[in-house]
């Protein structure tokens, strides 16, 4: 009895972690017909990850349809292919948790016959009517950030807005990341659930994300603000679901540099001075192929060296106060004090990903993060 109550926890778990790792994937489904409009049964549908050479094949059902899933975010080249017709080939993109409806009519000629669409097919997301903003890789890259916190790419997105102007500090409740609050739709920051290649990643304490990789580790970032579908968890605001960078089959590799001191600042209102301020961000990335076609790796690192000051605020007419109470009851504590005081983020963060495909519908990935 109690192993059979363990082999039905073991098949409830591993189905609820199938589901939720689709939502970094895309899905392609499609019809394809001949020019009068009519079906066609055992066509052959191929897509093949461009930057990675990865392929995956299906064929065409009785009513003419094919269904492409797990396909990782980036460009795709879709071929389908029917003996007496001209091969048809389209370009795509997916995104994450993107699910798509894409036709294909194939005209009369020889398999020999190649038409290719240049362009980027336009795809309808038919299957799903949630309401989403995506930052894609080239816009992640380019933007400028202060602190280069991914985290305020959702700011991009209509109806996301900001809850902790006190961006430069550590969150204030015993978290380790970073960063100011977000809200989508309104909603307070803890109502986010913010998913990081598939999986949670949640820093319940702060209303964060649970983790703090660098900037340029994101493949994609995305802001569901309604109408979640049920694999991307609960949550009343919004979901955030971020991407991370894999290797290609084209070796690339980034060395960067970011220094930032007190003189591009202006005054602080209340002490008419420049408080001392000096921040540093340096790092590196490096992907590419260990089989060309078949497996890929990804590392990054990044350090963040942020000294600053804050000022308190508190005037010395309570601080006398407060003071004067706590040497009543003898506390044993610091006093109050006034004037500056030092608050610096020092932050260290790894990425390493290993992606590898078995066959046209096994892959593996494995990623290990430190922060």
């Amino acid at each position: 009895m109690l192993r059979s109550r363990i082999a039905c926890l073991a098949v409830f778990a591993c189905a609820l972690t199938s589901a939720q790792e689709t939502i970094h994937l895309a899905r392609i489904s499609g019809r394809v017909t001949d020019p009068s409009g009519a079906t066609m049964d055992g066509a052959e549908v191929t897509a093949r990850q461009t930057e990675t050479g990865i392929n995956q094949a299906t064929i065409t059902d009785r009513e003419g349809r094919f269904r492409l899933t797990y396909l990782k975010v980036g460009p795709w080249e879709i071929t389908v292919r029917q003996k007496g017709f001209n091969t048809s080939t389209r370009l795509v993109t997916a995104t994450a948790g993107g699910a798509y409806e894409l036709g294909f009519t194939l005209s009369v000629g020889t398999a020999e016959t190649r038409v290719d669409v240049i362009a980027n097919a336009s795809l309808l997301e038919t299957a799903r009517s949630q309401i989403a903003g995506t930052v894609g890789q080239k816009e992640a890259e380019n933007l400028p950030l202060n602190g280069r916190n991914f985290l305020e790419l959702a700011l991009l997105i209509p109806g996301v807005s900001p809850t902790n102007t006190g961006s430069n500090q550590l969150f204030a409740e015993t978290s380790a990341v970073p960063g100011q609050g977000i809200s989508v739709s309104s909603q307070r920051n803890f109502s986010n659930n913010f998913i990081v290649d598939g999986l949670s990643a949640n820093d319940d304490a702060a209303g964060l994300s649970g983790v703090f990789y660098g900037l340029d580790t994101v493949r994609e970032f995305q802001v569901v603000t309604s109408g979640g579908q049920a694999e991307l968890g609960r949550a009343l605001g919004g979901f955030l679901n971020i991407v991370t960078k894999s290797g290609t089959n084209t070796l690339h590799g980034d060395l960067y540099g970011f220094f930032r001191n007190q003189r591009f600042n202006a005054s602080n209102p209340l002490s008419n001075t420049k408080l001392p301020f000096t921040q540093a961000q340096y790092g590196a990335s490096l992907g590419g192929p260990v089989i060309k076609d078949r497996t890929f790796y990804f590392g990054n690192f990044e350090q963040r060296q942020l000294n600053q000051s804050g000022l308190i605020t508190i005037t010395p007419a309570n601080v006398a106060a407060i003071n004067a109470r706590l040497d009543a009851v003898e506390f044993p504590g610091a006093r109050i004090a006034t004037g500056i005081y030092p608050n610096p983020v020092h932050l260290t963060n790894v990425l390493a990903k290993l992606d590898h495909q078995f066959g046209s519908r096994d892959q593996i990935s494995v990623r290990y993060s430190l922060y």
